[in-house]
């Protein structure tokens, strides 16, 4: 694991001499905020940006004229895993975090998509429909050892580890969309929410809480479930004019940031873990989405 105070500009630095700008002033001073990666679409086809999102520093992690999706960090911040359709259809790859050695993890006619790294980062989970429908698989994180770890007729999304080893997910399974969690099995699946409206894109904090996406109250917004709250409805943690996707949590539980689209725009915003300081993190007319809190 790379000490706290390392800067993502030193995990990044090489020959390049942005990047040894980058180190050299990172090095200094820890961001208030932190750094993340997107993905936008601003030199004309989908590739992974890294920015600091205190000083507005941006990097360009992947080139290529195909589209890069779904940035997840490795927990020690030296690789980021993504999907791609580079090859003909969406596989799974991973890069060092400055963009070199790109590699295939996955290579199948089915589509491979959204990855997600293990706690110890020694496994990635993903959704994959090469048995016909959408379902959770477990790989090494070199791409063996494949495992299908959820089997069900509706969709399941949105893998994301939990603290514990667990893996929760959203699915289609119940009346519309909910949360369940599973254990590394796939067999002991245990449900969070059970509600009319649609709840996706679980993502846990280090301490337990359990942010998502719901449209409750007919706008997809954020809503949290605070850890050992047994019993407690979940709060809505946000209330703007614009549907919010996607949510990330920092590495701190102080921030989390999600994009949205006021305008017709697409950015990435940041907001305080209690809903407050809302802060749009990019600004361009071309779409910026998919954040990733850098480890």
């Amino acid at each position: 694991m790379i000490p706290r105070l390392a800067s993502l500009g030193v995990i990044l630095s090489g020959s390049l001499g942005i990047l040894n700008i980058l180190a050299l002033v990172l090095s200094h001073t820890l961001p208030a905020i932190g750094s993340l990666a997107f993905v936008s679409a601003r030199d004309g086809d989908e590739e992974i940006y890294l920015l600091d999102v205190d000083r507005g520093y941006l990097y360009q992690v992947t080139d290529h004229p195909s589209s890069d999706r779904q940035p997840a960090w490795s927990p020690d911040g030296r690789q980021i895993a993504f999907q791609s359709d580079r090859d003909g259809n969406w596989e799974i790859y991973a890069t060092n975090a400055n963009g070199s050695r790109v590699r295939r993890l996955t290579d199948t006619n089915a589509d491979d998509i959204e990855p997600v790294w293990s706690p110890d980062g020694s496994q990635i989970a993903f959704i994959s429909g090469r048995n016909g429908g959408g379902e959770i698989y477990v790989m090494n994180a070199d791409g063996s050892n494949v495992r299908q770890l959820t089997e069900n007729r509706a969709w399941d999304g949105k893998p994301v580890w939990l603290p514990d080893g667990r893996i929760g997910f959203d699915s289609t399974r119940s009346r519309s969309s909910d949360i369940f969690v599973t254990d590394a099995s796939g067999n002991d699946v245990e449900q969070y929410t059970d509600n009319p409206a649609s709840d996706t894109e679980p993502v846990w904090s280090a301490d337990g809480h359990l942010l998502f996406v719901s449209n409750r109250k007919g706008i997809r917004e954020l809503y949290i479930l605070r850890a050992g709250c047994s019993g407690c409805d979940p709060v809505r943690l946000t209330n703007n004019d614009f549907e919010e996707n996607e949510p990330a949590w920092s590495a701190n539980g102080l921030w989390i940031a999600f994009f949205g689209a006021p305008q017709n725009n697409m950015d990435v915003y940041v907001i305080s873990h209690d809903g407050s300081r809302l802060r749009r993190a990019t600004n361009h007319a071309a779409a910026d989405w998919f954040p990733a809190w850098w480890p």
